[in-house]
Order: C-alpha cells, then sequence, then structure tokens
C-alpha cells in the first residue's frame, strides 16, 4: 500500500512539474536552450535532432526521402567589393543567421541582433548605418502588434527619459517570468507537453515507427507538421491552423493591419531619430504562402502596400510569388529556405547595400 501511495505521489508530482514547465514559456525556453546545447545533444536526455530539416525532425519523417535536403548554403565572398562606408545592423532570426559578414557588399562591420537579445549598440557617425529588420512571416502579426523590438536594441547609454519616442517603449523583463498570465494562456503549452514529456533521444525509436505507420497507411505527419496537398512538403502546423496567429489562412482581425503599419512607423521613427541613415523590412514568406496558397490572408502584401507604411520593404514576397519554379526557394521537410531562397534575399539585400554606399560617398564628396 505504501509503495502504491509513494507511486501515485509521484506520478502527481510529475504532473504538476510537466504542467508548470509546459505552461511556463520562460523556464521552457531555458530548459530548450540547455537541451539543445550542442553537447548535450547525444545525451540520452539531449533532444531528438536530425540533418534534413526541422520538419522531418519535428515529425519523426527523416527516413522519407523526398523531404531529406540538407543545408546547401554557398555564400558568396563579397569583402573586397566597393566603398567599405556602411555599418550593417542586421535583426534577425534563424534565416539569416549564419550569413557571414562576407556575404553582404560594402561593409565596414556587421551587427547580428537575434531578436530575442538583448544589445546596445554605438552608431559611429562616420559611416552610413543602416538596419535591416528580418522576420519570417509566421511572428509578424505577433511581433509588430507594439513597437516592442526597441526595448531589447538599444543606442549605448541612452537616456529613454530624454527620448521623445520613450513613453512608447515597452519595458522588457529581466527576470525568469511566472505571473498568472503567463501560466494560464500560454499558448503553446500542448506542444510544450509533449517535448518535456517525450522528446528524448531514448525515445527516438518508437516514435519514428509510429511516424511511419501514420505516414505510410494515412499520408500524415505526426505533431505539429502537415503534409502539403500534393504530399511533396511539409509545413508547420501552426502555419496552416484556421484560428493560429502565425498561419497564412487565419482572417486578420479588423484593422490589425493599421496596427502593425502603426508599429512599424513608430520603428522606424525611433530608429531615423537614433541616427541610421536608412531602417527596412524584410519578411520572410510562411512557405505556405508560396507553395499552397489556398486562402491566403495576403499579409505581406496589405502591410508592404499600405499607404501608411513609412519603412522601406524589401519585397520578397513579390519576387517569390512571381517565381517559375517556387518549389525551389525552400527545403521541403524545413521551415526554412534553400540556398536559392537565401540567394534571392542576398541579391536584394546587397543591391540596396550598393546602392546606400553611392549615397554616403557622394554626401562625402559635396562636403
Amino acid at each position: 500500500m505504501l509503495v502504491k501511495k509513494i507511486i501515485a505521489y509521484l506520478a502527481v508530482l510529475t504532473g504538476i512539474t510537466a504542467l508548470v514547465l509546459a505552461t511556463s514559456k520562460s523556464l521552457s525556453e531555458q530548459i530548450e536552450d540547455r537541451r539543445s546545447y550542442e553537447a548535450n545533444h547525444d545525451l540520452w536526455w539531449g533532444q531528438q535532432r536530425g540533418k534534413w530539416g526541422d520538419l522531418t525532425t519535428m515529425s519523426y519523417l527523416d527516413q522519407v526521402k523526398k523531404f531529406r535536403e540538407q543545408k546547401d548554403y554557398d555564400f558568396k565572398d563579397l569583402s573586397g567589393e566597393g566603398n567599405k562606408n556602411i555599418d550593417l545592423y542586421l535583426y534577425g532570426d534563424s534565416y539569416v543567421a549564419e550569413m557571414p559578414k562576407g556575404t553582404f557588399a560594402c561593409l565596414d562591420s556587421f551587427i547580428f541582433h537575434f531578436r530575442y537579445d538583448t544589445h546596445e549598440y554605438t552608431l559611429d557617425p562616420a559611416k552610413r548605418n543602416i538596419m535591416i529588420i528580418e522576420v519570417s512571416e509566421r511572428f509578424m502579426r505577433e511581433r509588430f502588434r507594439t513597437a516592442g523590438m526597441i526595448s531589447n536594441f538599444r543606442i549605448n547609454g541612452h537616456d529613454d527619459a530624454l527620448h521623445p519616442l520613450a513613453a512608447k517603449r515597452p519595458k522588457k523583463p529581466t527576470t525568469t517570468s511566472l505571473n498568472f498570465t503567463d501560466l494560464l494562456f500560454n499558448p503553446h503549452i500542448n506542444q510544450n507537453l509533449e517535448y518535456h514529456l517525450f522528446n528524448y533521444n531514448f525515445l527516438i525509436l518508437p516514435r519514428q515507427v509510429k511516424a511511419a505507420l501514420n505516414y505510410k497507411l494515412f499520408n500524415r505527419a505526426s505533431g505539429d507538421v502537415v503534409i502539403s496537398d500534393n504530399g511533396d512538403y511539409l509545413f508547420y502546423k501552426m502555419t496552416v491552423a484556421q484560428n493560429n496567429i502565425c498561419s497564412s489562412y487565419a482572417q486578420l482581425a479588423e484593422n490589425e493591419t493599421k496596427t502593425i503599419v502603426a508599429s512599424l512607423d513608430t520603428i522606424y521613427d525611433y530608429y531615423k531619430q537614433a541616427g541610421f541613415a536608412e531602417i527596412y523590412l524584410s519578411v520572410v514568406p510562411n512557405p505556405v504562402s508560396i507553395l499552397q496558397p489556398g486562402p491566403y490572408n495576403n499579409l505581406i502584401p496589405l502591410v508592404q502596400n499600405d499607404s501608411g507604411l513609412k519603412m522601406p520593404f524589401i519585397d520578397l514576397y513579390t519576387l517569390f510569388k512571381q517565381s517559375k519554379e517556387p518549389a525551389s526557394l525552400y527545403r521541403a521537410g524545413d521551415t526554412q529556405w534553400n540556398n536559392k531562397g537565401a540567394q534571392a534575399w542576398l541579391q536584394l539585400v546587397n543591391n540596396i547595400l550598393r546602392d546606400q554606399s553611392k549615397k554616403g560617398q557622394r554626401n562625402i564628396n559635396s562636403e
């Protein structure tokens, strides 16, 4: 009887612990960072990983050949091109995180800021300071509901009290959050529960067998992954859901694009006043927006074509949309683009940098 009670108490304790971890965004992120650390990957408690793409890994379909596509990035070295008069500040995500300084034209310095990190910068007045804000489409609605990015990418030593836009700068928490809202309204609770309870190296084989059966018998993917209508690609489930803010199919709320544009305008004004010569926005389309648009909500074109938008838009959406081979721009089993998609983005960006470099040189010559 005592043993049964102990087992029951342990089960309850385990359930409560898993629930707390799954509902707390901050704790889940800390644990994931620890378990995904390179040195911990191969340990029994490390998280499962694959080399063919994040979606094949998430769905345990690494064995399906048509979804297997390695990263093939081939970044050209442009470090010897043009006047070195640009300092580029790239505020982005995993799409651009692996791009080295040399792949950009006309740079003197290159500062990459991953969107979650806090960073303070000091602008060089002798250089032409350019910022590019890159974000994947699935994060666009959440990211720009406010002008929150200015809370963690800021001028070194800047006094907020003296800045005209200080009132619009949200305060970023500096401690682990376990508040009531964090615990009860985390939209990723199911995903986090699955991660904390089952995503371990010692449990990979049975999950791969189950995934293979689902795929062969029912043409379904497991977990947070769905198979495209033509069966050739994997999509992140949240990007095709009808009621997910990350989805290309989710209906936009009334005036939602106006709210996004207003936030972008606040961000633009802030960094222009801070001394940047120009700030550009680049939104990488969800793969489903290009490969299976269906009932696309037109988020990207609605924002970039809004007459009130001040921030120049790097129009990757139209370029991808008009491609004769859109399937060649994304990896079949990944949320990311492949080398061709990355090179298309780089060509647009480098043309901008070359133009900005010429403007900076003309300004010097006219002085």
